[in-house]
């Protein structure tokens, strides 16, 4: 380092204006320099420390929002890598576009009668790397109120299971029983009915409320219909839920056009579809259950009704099959001869859901739910080599 007294002899004799300065301003330098590191002057030290701004605490504080707003963009370009990578994985893995969950928990419809029955079964489903579920709750005409049918108890521990265990409930359905009657008391009996629900299962946050299941022709009723409508508003401005009815498949799905005011109201249609695979028993094979439901118009009336009202979502609100090799003649029929049940294999449901998620993998549909719970996890290594075909799998 150079002493003052060199840059002073440099501002005396230099000759080029240019150099002058050059040297004044090495002098003044040097002066801080030595004042603050020579001679310990702690005055001096902080100007120079401070820099451009009015006070130390001033640029201490900058150089921390500094900090901050780089780790801030650091945490946004982590993330947004994160979510690029997770893009990736799902769009180069996933040959399903549908999230695949499963129907009929916390209810009679699972045919669990215990808390622990549920839990096992759910317990098969995380097995497989299943964890959607929609909650389907029997409703009876009571005393001019509907009432719900199932065991609140083993309903509430389903709930509180799921919640403690990572298990979504994104959807509840209601399957209505006994009406005695449609007329004008209607509406205010199923607000009631739906209010009561939502305060049960608002804590998972589900997302869409089936507020009428299959009874395709009762859609004919003025007083249904109205109240459908009123209620799809009561679920969208203050249960803050998506309004949905689901339909029978098998059943002409044109009917629903002629309400459009019901329509134009609703956020989801589910379609409940069981399609005839296969009269040939243990014979079937996959390809048989592919040619059914590309046959069973399943994709047309998904078509149809998003021509009815682009905005909305279509799910498969159910479809699946006790295990029995005659049920692949006819799904839907639920009484069958044990004898021909397939002995656990997970064959029969293989060969159905093959065809299903075969049929449906590129449809821009949100959700497929299956049915039938107990028989579809019979054989969990089997359901699942069949789950990850469409869900962790390669194109």
């Amino acid at each position: 380092m150079a002493s003052i007294q060199n840059y002073l002899n440099q501002i005396k004799s230099a000759v080029f204006g240019k150099d002058v300065r050059q040297a004044i301003h090495d002098a003044i330098e040097e002066c801080y320099n030595t004042a603050s590191i020579d001679h310990d002057n702690a005055n001096m030290e902080v100007k120079l420390a401070r820099g451009t701004h009015n006070t130390l605490n001033d640029r201490l504080e900058a150089n921390e929002e500094k900090q901050e707003n780089f780790s801030e963009q650091l945490d946004n370009s982590i993330q947004y890598a994160k979510d690029e990578i997770t893009k990736i994985y799902n769009n180069g893995l996933r040959k399903c576009k549908a999230t695949f969950g499963f129907s009929a928990i916390g209810s009679a419809c699972s045919d669990c009668t215990t808390l622990e029955d549920e839990i096992a079964m759910l317990n098969k489903f995380k097995e497989i790397g299943i964890t959607s579920f929609i909650c389907c709750m029997y409703v009876n005409e009571e005393g001019g109120t509907f009432e719900i049918e199932d065991d609140l108890s083993l309903l509430n521990g389903t709930i509180n299971y799921c919640m403690e265990n990572g298990l979504s409930i994104p959807s509840i359905k209601l399957h209505f029983k006994n009406i005695d009657t449609i007329d004008g008391s209607f509406y205010s009996k199923l607000e009631n009915l739906l209010i009561r629900l939502h305060n049960i299962f608002k804590v998972v946050n589900y997302e869409t409320l089936f507020m009428w299941n299959e009874r395709t022709d009762d859609l004919s009723n003025n007083y249904l219909t109205t109240a459908l409508t009123s209620a799809s508003a009561l679920c969208t401005n203050v249960l803050k839920v998506k309004p949905a009815i689901a339909l029978q498949g098998y059943t002409p799905i044109g009917k629903i056009k002629d309400n459009k005011s019901l329509i134009d109201s609703l956020k989801v249609i589910g379609i409940n579809h069981y399609p005839h695979i296969s009269a040939k028993g243990e014979d079937t094979v996959i390809a048989d259950s592919i040619n059914g439901w590309k046959s069973s118009y399943i994709t047309e009336n998904i078509k149809y009704i998003k021509n009815l009202n682009p905005n909305l979502d279509v799910y498969i609100s159910e479809s699946g099959l006790i295990a029995s090799w005659r049920a692949l003649c006819d799904p839907g029929y639920w009484s069958y001869d044990w004898q021909t049940y397939d002995n656990n294999t997970g064959k029969v449901c293989e060969i159905y859901y093959t065809g299903m998620l075969e049929t449906l993998k590129n449809e821009d549909i949100p959700y497929i739910f299956g049915w039938f719970p107990h028989d579809f996890v019979k054989n969990t290594s089997v359901m699942k080599k069949m789950y990850d075909k469409y869900y962790n799998g390669g194109r």
